[in-house]
């Protein structure tokens, strides 16, 4: 059917703007968001734009011309990235391609919902209905679904929600029965929530390690038919599979319900003390559709259930300004499963579809640190165009992406010039920004928000600026050298991408006669025990042989007698060796005493080696252990060599540390930094190294120089 209109009524000017406008509209992401402003946010509210605003449209356009096929969309919060990405994009995308079918996803559907809910205003507006309803009709509008007439469709579902449909969130939740213990008496979680009853839940702060008595700030309800059955040691507990309940195995973390097994440790918090619980037995329940329930407590976000710690309902990769929301690591590997198991089987043509991601940094190991380790590692073939913009420029992490239409042939890259030059100043200026710092709390949370790092530029606890640098070819005369081990728990962990890691260091005398430790080398890598221990033969044989080739130095004439003990050492572990390469050896080993480490500690006493058994728990978890040695690296007594000839950067080997270092609580991996702090420790505990106002300092008589870390 056509339709004739008669334009006769029409100013010959207004039909031609209007006519440009729907071109420009058409061909621009940008315009029509500009265009479609006042039908999303009221004529009140101008349209305010900026360049990043006109980057982040331009390369959406390139993803519709297939030239972007994967994106991540890295911006501080309040910067247009779901106004464009999840409100715009697919009205202005169907102006063409009305076939086209979106699937959003948030780590909360009501954020996906609230989304969904500004599209159908937009396409239901007086505004796009005048110049492009003509294009397609809607036939199916609710919360989490639109659909056209053009088999296009826009559905969204949240980073909870199963591998199938458009809804189905996992449920984070207890049956009735589940008793809490509140200010005014132990009570069933069901009763609690059913009737909203006013009481202060009890809870533990992990700093304190201390018991208190929050608010409630949410009560939940869903349904279920799958329960999991935790026998412990003086109880029971039954909850959905997903539940983050808290193990004391190894530093302590909260573990989903459905991933707890015998080999874990429970914890029972007292008011005077705490006390561990094994687990006998964990089965998985099909029920009939039962309710389930829980409850967010202010503050602490966890409280005790049926006698054990547990956390509340909070959302896994939670991105929030509010101070107490935290994320853990169960939350985030949760999306990371969720994103290459669930969030994959959506895909329809694997070849064809456009992956966009939209995140505030908020760890190492979120989905955007996830993605971008997958394609570094080239574990898939995926290649991901990475736009991060953080709030303050940073001039050596300038972004840099493709060629655009408006680069005239060149790569996109971040227009900014000079260090702290400010991504959107006539909205977020300095005092603007400065307000939400604050509200933002922690240097982690303004780092992983608005600068889009997950830490500190010059690190959290501990600081790049704090490691001294050695900028000179050979090193200092070393009184001992000694090497630290912190192998991962099990054969399990190497399954889960666990690390093995070594650290050696070197003491010796500063320029004030002061004892100082140097950084020798570090080693890190995934394995078997057999893997491990096979690297720890080379390492202890030569703690530069950190390649996966065997390193082996260049032969030199000196006298076999001289390394004898050593070479039989080496013997005795079945690792063939020269005498005359056992140059590079350390004098102690020390190897985290757990799980693995037993076995690793007995082989290489077995060999002769002097070995020591070290038990990180005397000084608490990790942060509390890299806590206590802070003030060593404060006052100037942990170096780093530099590179020559230049020496204007690390040695590759200190390069990897002092960045695990700067981002550590957030690190991909902590092992490394264990290494470290299990180093000092035994240092600090012997007397060896001290900060300088704690005693005098006795000198000791040094031995013969060496060549500790370079070429022979």
């Amino acid at each position: 059917m056509q339709v004739h209109r008669d334009i006769s009524k029409y100013n010959k000017d207004e039909v031609l703007e209007q006519i440009m406008m729907m071109v420009d509209a058409r061909k621009s992401l940008l315009k029509f968001t500009e265009y479609a402003w006042p039908v999303m946010v009221g004529p009140n509210k101008p349209f305010e734009n900026n360049w990043h605003m006109g980057c982040m449209a331009e390369h959406l356009e390139a993803c519709k011309l297939g030239q972007i096929k994967n994106i991540i969309f890295n911006l501080p919060p309040r910067h247009g990235k779901s106004s464009i990405i999840s409100v715009t994009l697919c009205p202005w995308w169907w102006l063409d391609e009305a076939w086209r079918q979106f699937y959003y996803a948030s780590y909360d559907l009501r954020l996906a919902e609230r989304d969904s809910i500004n599209t159908h205003r937009l396409l239901e507006s007086e505004w796009y209905k005048k110049y492009f309803g003509h294009l397609f009709q809607l036939i199916t509008r609710n919360v989490t679904k639109l659909e056209n007439d053009k088999r296009g469709y826009r559905a969204c579902t949240s980073s909870r929600a199963g591998s199938t449909g458009h809804g189905g969130d996992i449920r984070i939740c207890f049956p009735y029965h589940v008793e809490v213990m509140t200010d005014i008496g132990l009570f069933p979680i069901g009763k609690i929530v059913s009737q909203r009853i006013e009481c202060r839940i009890l809870s533990y702060n992990h700093k304190k390690e201390a018991l208190e008595y929050n608010n409630i700030v949410n009560y939940d309800t869903n349904k279920c038919n799958k329960l999991v059955e935790i026998e412990f040691d003086g109880g029971l507990i039954e909850c959905t599979e997903d539940h983050p309940i808290y193990t004391r195995n190894g530093y302590g973390n909260y573990k989903a319900a459905g991933c707890i097994n015998e080999n874990d440790i429970l914890f029972v918090p007292h008011p005077n003390f705490s006390i561990a619980v094994a687990v006998k037995s964990v089965k998985v329940k099909i029920v009939d559709e039962c309710n389930v329930y829980n409850l967010e407590v202010e503050n602490n976000h966890n409280y005790i259930a049926n006698g054990i710690l547990v956390h509340n309902c909070d959302d896994p990769n939670l991105v929030s300004i509010k101070k107490n929301q935290v994320e853990t690591d169960a939350k985030r590997e949760a999306v990371n499963e969720w994103y290459s198991g669930a969030w994959a089987t959506r895909s329809n043509d694997p070849r064809k579809d456009i992956n966009i991601i939209s995140q505030q940094r908020t760890h190492e190991k979120d989905l955007t640190g996830y993605l971008l380790a997958l394609m570094m590692e080239d574990i898939t073939n995926s290649e991901w165009i990475h736009v991060c913009l953080p709030a303050r420029f940073e001039k050596s992490r300038q972004c840099k992406t493709i060629i655009l239409p408006s680069t005239n042939g060149k790569i996109w890259e971040d227009p900014r010039k000079e260090d702290g030059d400010l991504l959107w100043p006539e909205r977020w200026g300095e005092k603007e920004l400065k307000r939400l710092e604050k509200g933002l709390g922690t240097q982690y949370r303004i780092a992983g928000q608005l600068q889009q790092r997950p830490a500190p530029a010059d690190g959290g606890l501990l600081k790049r600026g704090h490691f001294k640098i050695w900028k000179h070819e050979n090193p200092p005369v070393f009184d001992h050298i000694i090497q630290s081990w912190d192998p991962a728990l099990s054969a399990k962990d190497y399954e889960n991408n666990s690390y093995h890691a070594c650290t050696t260091w070197g003491i010796f005398k500063d320029d004030n006669k002061f004892p100082a430790v140097m950084h020798l080398g570090t080693w890190r890598g995934r394995g078997t025990y057999d893997v491990l221990r096979d690297r720890a033969k080379r390492l202890f044989l030569d703690y530069r042989d950190s390649g996966e080739e065997r390193f082996i130095p260049p032969k030199k004439d000196k006298e076999k007698e001289k390394w004898k003990g050593k070479y039989d050492n080496i013997q005795r572990m079945g690792l063939e060796a020269r005498p005359e390469e056992i140059t590079h050896t350390p004098d102690i080993v020390i190897i985290e005493e757990k799980a693995l480490g037993y076995n690793l500690v007995n082989d290489m006493r077995k060999a002769g080696i002097s070995v020591i058994g070290f038990n990180p728990t005397e000084y608490g978890d990790k942060i509390e252990r890299v806590q206590k040695i802070t003030h060593l690296l404060e006052a100037g007594l942990v170096w780093v060599p530099a590179a020559p000839p230049h020496y204007d950067r690390l040695r590759e080997f200190s390069d990897i540390l002092v960045n695990l270092c700067s981002v550590f609580p957030n690190s991909e991996s902590r092992d490394v930094v264990d290494t470290m702090t299990q180093a000092l420790l035994w240092l600090t505990r012997g007397g060896r190294i001290f900060h300088p106002d704690d005693k005098e300092w006795f000198e000791k008589k040094p031995k013969k120089e060496r060549n500790f870390y370079g070429e022979d």
